[in-house]
């Protein structure tokens, strides 16, 4: 064996001790864990307190977050009052305290007993004048 090929394997065989001492230590911090963290997924051999040998089955559980279908409509139903409440509020707050309109309205002069005497444009040259309901002629409704 050549030199070069002796180094390799001796480096192959270092590597595998390594891995395996590392496997050695997983599986005893496993057998530390308490019993309160162990589900039956993965299997690891455990020597009993009577010197044989069994296999327990780990798995670490990941959070203790527990997901049902109960928890999952309780969000729903709570994330849809949550939802139509504020827009029920939103429409009560609009009601009350309406927003102002933005419209530039054109300006018109009036004499003392209400009638139209000039009109101007607005700055966007349009006609626009402000009216109620009642005064729009049944007509034109």
């Amino acid at each position: 064996m050549s030199k070069v090929g002796r180094d390799e394997w001796d480096e192959s065989i270092q590597v595998e001790k390594n891995l395996t001492g590392k496997l050695i230590q997983l599986r005893d911090a496993l057998q530390t864990l308490p019993d309160k963290y162990l589900l039956s997924e993965e299997k690891g051999k455990v020597r009993s307190p009577k010197g044989r040998y069994f296999y327990r089955t780990y798995k670490i559980r990941m959070s203790k977050l527990k997901i049902t279908k109960r928890h999952i409509i309780r969000f729903y139903k709570r994330l849809g009052i949550s939802i139509l409440g504020l827009f029920l509020l939103f429409l009560l707050l609009n009601w009350f305290f309406p927003l102002p309109d933005k419209i530039e309205y054109s300006t018109i002069v009036t004499d003392s007993k209400g009638e139209l005497i000039n009109a101007y444009l607005t700055s966007y040259q349009k006609w626009r004048m402000k009216t109620e309901l009642s005064e729009i002629s049944p007509l034109l409704k």
